[in-house]
């Protein structure tokens, strides 16, 4: 089996076909979060999800860098419960895998996969992504489910997404 290149958490789609929800929310203070990273509302205010977090209530994705300034406006990509979004496994995965809620946790380089610990789990995997890609040496290889660092489609669980969320995008 091949190593796969670990990328980002991204969008793919949405089963109800709208395109990724852009939600403009206030930062807390002192954050550090980077795009890309995960983050909550907590009283309020954008939160960068961190590993201490066991049961987070993800609001969504940083679309750019926070800036250290309490109440700065920041823009995040709200994570809803039709969303598919990409990842890598943290592990080799099987087809037993499939359909069963795990927790997500950061790369050594930050990037957000998904592992395969079911306590607290906020996503579950509903396929992996198949076709023609590089390996970390360069190497054309076909993705394939047991392959190190597999690239998957996840569903977030709608339980690890915060309750707040429907109150904000009413309207």
């Amino acid at each position: 089996m091949a190593t796969q290149i670990r990328r980002p958490l991204r969008f793919l789609s949405s089963d109800g076909g709208d395109n990724p929800r852009v939600l403009e929310v206030t930062e807390a203070a002192s954050q550090t979060f980077v795009a890309g990273d995960l983050v909550e509302l907590v009283d309020g205010k954008a939160t960068e999800i961190t590993a201490a977090d066991t049961t987070p209530k993800i609001l969504g994705i940083a679309v750019a860098d926070s800036t250290g300034t309490t109440d700065a406006a920041c823009k995040v990509q709200v994570i809803r419960t039709n969303d598919i979004y990409i990842t890598n496994a943290a592990s080799t995965i099987t087809v037993a895998n499939l359909g069963v809620g795990y927790q997500l946790q950061t790369s050594a380089a930050g990037l957000w996969q998904i592992n395969t610990t079911t306590t607290n789990p906020v996503a579950y995997i509903i396929d992996w992504v198949r076709g023609p890609d590089i390996d970390t040496s360069n190497n054309v290889i076909t993705k394939a489910i047991g392959d190190t660092y597999a690239e998957v489609m996840i569903k977030f669980i709608p339980i690890s997404i915060g309750a707040t969320i429907d109150l904000v995008l009413q309207g």
